[in-house]
C-alpha cells in the first residue's frame, strides 16, 4: 500500500518545524532560556507550534481529496461498488448547501442548483467539501470528519496504534485529546503571541505524534478506498497498525531529527 502525495508533502512541511527545534538547541541550549534569549526562544517555539498544525491541517484536507478522488465519480465506478451511505448523504448535503449559497441572478442560481442536483443524482462525491476542517483540525473535528466518510472511531484506532508503538497502555481518548491539545496550543500562540510557556519536550512530542497520526490517517483512508473498489462487504476500518510499521520506517530519518 503506497503512501499518498499528501503525506509526503506533510513530511516536508513538518521538517520546517523540526528545523526550529534544532535551531533552538544550537542558539539556546539552556531550558529555561537565559533572559537575553527568551524573545528568540519564544519566537522559535511559537513558530514551530504554528507551523506543525498548519502542515497537519493542509495534510488532512489534501489526503481526503487525494484518496477519495479514486471513488468520487459514481458513473465511472460501475455496478456493485458501494460507497458508505453516510458519505454519500454528507456529500449531497454539502453540494446542495454550497449551490444555495452561490451568488448571481435568479437564472444563474437556478443553474447552480440544477448542476448540483445532477451531481448528487449521479453519485459524484464533492471531495473538496468533504475534506473541510474549518481551520480547526482538533480531535473532535477529525473524528467527526472521518465518521462522515463512514469510518467510525478513527482516533480510537490511532490511540491503540500509538500505544503499541510506545509499548505502554494509553486511554482510548488519547489521540483525540492529544490532537486537541496541540491545536489549542497553536491557537494560544496565534492569539497571544506568547510561547515561552510551551515546553521544548511538548513540541518534540507533538511533532512525533502528528507524523504518526498522519501515517495512520493515510493508511485508514487507503484501506477504505481499497475495500470499496474491491467490493468488500464492510467499509469499517478500525486501525492500520500493521501498515504503520512500514510507513514509520520511511519516516525514520525525519523522526530521528526529533531526538
Amino acid at each position: 500500500m503506497s503512501t499518498s502525495t499528501a503525506l509526503a508533502n506533510f513530511q516536508s512541511a513538518l521538517e520546517s518545524a523540526i528545523a526550529l527545534h534544532s535551531l533552538e538547541t544550537t542558539v539556546s541550549p539552556e531550558d529555561p532560556p537565559r533572559a537575553e534569549k527568551q524573545a528568540l526562544v519564544s519566537g522559535l517555539r511559537g513558530g514551530a507550534a504554528v507551523l506543525m498544525v498548519a502542515a497537519f491541517e493542509s495534510f488532512l484536507e489534501d489526503v481526503i481529496v487525494e484518496r477519495l478522488t479514486l471513488i468520487a465519480d459514481g458513473p465511472r465506478l460501475g455496478p456493485g461498488i458501494d460507497r458508505p451511505a453516510v458519505m454519500l448523504v454528507e456529500s449531497a448535503i454539502r453540494t446542495l448547501k454550497k449551490a444555495l449559497q452561490e451568488e448571481g441572478s435568479k437564472s444563474e442560481r437556478l443553474g447552480f442548483l440544477r448542476s448540483a442536483a445532477r451531481r448528487v443524482l449521479d453519485g459524484v462525491l464533492a471531495v473538496d467539501l468533504l475534506s473541510e476542517s474549518q481551520s480547526n483540525p482538533n480531535g473532535v473535528v477529525v473524528d467527526q470528519l472521518f465518521a462522515k466518510l463512514g469510518i467510525s472511531g478513527v482516533l480510537i484506532g490511532a490511540s491503540s496504534s500509538y500505544a503499541a508503538r510506545l509499548g505502554r497502555p494509553l486511554p482510548t481518548s488519547f489521540a483525540r485529546d492529544k490532537l486537541t491539545e496541540i491545536v489549542n496550543r497553536r491557537h494560544r500562540v496565534a492569539h497571544t503571541g506568547r510561547a515561552l510557556d510551551i515546553a521544548k519536550a511538548d513540541l518534540v512530542e507533538a511533532s512525533d505524534f502528528l507524523l504518526f497520526l498522519a501515517l495512520h490517517l493515510d493508511r485508514v483512508l487507503a484501506r477504505l478506498v481499497d475495500r470499496i473498489l474491491k467490493r468488500t462487504s464492510s467499509v469499517h476500518v478500525p486501525d492500520a497498525t500493521s501498515d504503520l510499521d512500514a510507513g514509520l520506517e520511511v519516516a525514520g530519518p525525519l523522526l530521528a531529527q526529533l531526538f
